[in-house]
């Protein structure tokens, strides 16, 4: 009896690193998007009556680089930290504290 050829079609499936580049990228969103989910109104609340707050220029030096510091592990928008510096710092005091 000669074996039979069966024609059956196998599902397309995703290949294992696909899923492995998928699950990083939705645990790189979650990541940053959860704390604000979570401190949400009180959060921007606070950061508002920080800015509001007068402070000397090398105090907002320090501040600003260990935020800076801090955007290597934590999800800061380090743009906006970069702009509220030269703001506060002027063009030279922010470039020297990013």
């Amino acid at each position: 009896m000669e074996a039979q050829e069966t024609d059956t079609i196998e599902p397309e499936r995703v290949p294992p690193s696909s899923r492995r580049i998928w699950g990083r990228t939705l645990a790189a969103l979650l990541v940053t998007l959860i704390p604000f989910l979570i401190l949400g109104t009180a959060f921007e609340e606070q950061i508002a009556e920080f800015v509001k707050t007068e402070r000397s220029p090398w105090t907002m030096a320090g501040i600003i680089t260990a935020v800076l510091a801090g955007d290597m592990a934590l999800p800061i928008p380090s743009s906006a930290v970069i702009t509220y510096a030269g703001a506060q710092l002027g063009v030279l005091g922010g470039t020297i504290c990013s």
